[in-house]
This record gives C-alpha cells, structure tokens and sequence, in this order.
C-alpha cells in the first residue's frame, strides 16, 4: 500500500510540473509576441520582429519554463530529503501554483488594457508593440521568482505541531 501511495504522488509531482510546463509556455508566448496574429508584422531585422520571432517559436518560448521547473524539481527533491513528510504540501503548493499564476496574468493584462485602451478606430497598426507586454511580463517573471523563493523556505520553516 506504502509503494502505491509513493507512486500516486509521484505521479501527481511528475503532472503538476507538465502542467506547469504548458501553462508557462503558453503564457510566455502570449505575453511576449505582440504581433501573433496580427495583419501588418514589423519589417524583418528590425528589433520588434527579431524579438517577436525569437518568442514565437523554441527557445524563446521556453526560456520561462524551462529554468522554473528544473530550479523546481532541485527544490522539491531537496526538501523531500530533508523532510519527506512534506509531500502532501509540497504537491498542494505545486499545484496552486497555476490558478494562481493565471489569475494575476489575467489581471496584469486587465490592468495593461486599462492604461493601454485600443483606439477608437476599425483597426490601428501602430496599436501593437512590446509596450503591451511590459505588465504582464513583469508579473509572469516576478511570479516566478516569488514562488521559487516561497518553495525554497518550505525546507526552513517547519509547520508548528501542536
């Protein structure tokens, strides 16, 4: 019973972090190519296209989530060493991760969309640009650097058992 409990929360760690994985993926892509889809791109070899298409496709795109899941997984296995009864919490935490961190995209580009309105016209090619992307990048990147220092202290402050 012991060794299918282990491999249950295994399997939830292992899910958690290809989760993680998709989820800051797409992010990082939705957030840093401003010009995916729209009707007029910038000239090739200007910096707004370069930056554009370094972020539209691998390694850009991954640039986020690749660093967060394995400075994640050292984490994790680092604490599960030192205390393997944090598991459950350990898991939980991982997977809060995510609402949590769609939660204040989605509000940082509510916030952008506020202090960026979209002109009163039909369409506007002057609308887009990397000045969109620097809130919600700002959040995604300071999200992920908060919650590896919050996974980091997990193995230092012990829950009071009383």
């Amino acid at each position: 019973m012991r060794t299918i409990k282990t491999l249950f929360h295994i399997g939830l760690l292992l899910s958690a972090w290809i989760a993680w994985f998709f989820v800051l993926t797409f992010l990082t892509q939705l957030t840093f190519t401003p010009w995916d889809g729209a009707i007029d791109w910038p000239a090739l070899g200007t910096w707004q296209r370069t930056l554009n298409d370094f972020f539209a496709s691998d390694p850009g795109r991954l640039i986020i989530s690749i660093p967060m899941i394995i400075v994640s997984i050292y984490l994790t296995r680092s604490t599960l060493r030192r205390n393997p009864e944090k598991r459950i919490r350990i898991i939980g935490l991982l997977w809060l991760f995510i609402p949590m961190l769609l939660l204040a995209w989605y509000g940082s580009v509510s916030l952008n969309n506020a202090l960026h309105p979209y002109p009163p016209v039909m369409y506007d090619p002057n609308y887009r640009g990397f000045h969109l992307t620097i809130i919600p990048g700002i959040t995604l990147i300071g999200l992920c650097i908060v919650w590896l220092v919050y996974q980091s202290r997990i193995n230092y402050f012990p829950r009071n058992k009383s």
